[in-house]
């Protein structure tokens, strides 16, 4: 372990008031900062997306979203709600962040402060019914967004690829009005994971 991380012991926790959190995707920004997004599961299964973000030293950092979380307060019918993966936009500061809930992909869009950019998607969401959470997300060149994840509801679980604008709309010239869908194996015999990581090339 890093003695110079996480005050001598190499590794941290973080405590959500109310919730139990589980962190799924994480990347690092510069300065050394850490920032990490997943679950906040609170009693009756009202999970949300948190994002919270750490300094080099593994301290949270208090000048982003709520003394260093950001939490959404999405509506409990269509949850429970999950970020999986992380990114940053550019040298925006700005941060994207993919996952979902019930058989919705959604990614959201936080400014530098850790707050909605509410100049994103509708208040700072996009989502799209795909029949299932985003898994992975990747940026192109252009500003498009990707995200990656699998079809729940349809036999097989075929992979699913959506796009969005670089201004959070579902971009309907991809694929089939906005998804790509893949199934190249024998649904009866066996299903995908999803697309669990996902890139571009130039």
């Amino acid at each position: 372990p890093d003695p110079t991380f996480g005050e001598g012991r190499g590794w941290v926790t973080t405590r959500i008031a109310g919730a139990t959190p589980i962190g799924y995707g994480a990347i690092v920004v510069p300065g050394g900062k850490i920032v990490v997004a997943g679950e906040a599961s609170a009693r009756g299964g009202n999970g949300q997306i948190f994002v919270a973000r750490y300094r080099a030293d593994g301290r949270l950092d208090r000048g982003f979203g709520s003394r260093g979380i950001f939490r959404t307060a999405l509506p409990k019918r269509a949850g429970p709600f999950l970020g999986t993966a992380v990114a940053r936009v550019g040298k925006t500061g700005r941060l994207l962040v993919a996952g979902g809930g019930k058989a919705t992909m959604l990614v959201l869009r936080l400014t530098p402060g850790g707050r909605l950019d509410r100049s994103f998607g509708r208040s700072g969401l996009a989502r799209v019914r795909a029949g299932g959470i985003a898994q992975s997300l990747a940026l192109q060149r252009n500003g498009g967004i990707l995200l990656g994840g699998s079809n729940a509801n349809s036999n097989g679980r075929p992979m699913v690829v959506a796009r969005f604008t670089r201004n959070g709309r579902l971009d309907r010239a991809f694929g089939s009005r906005g998804l790509a869908r893949v199934l190249f194996w024998d649904p009866d015999l066996a299903a995908s994971g999803g697309v669990v990581d996902l890139t571009t090339t130039p």
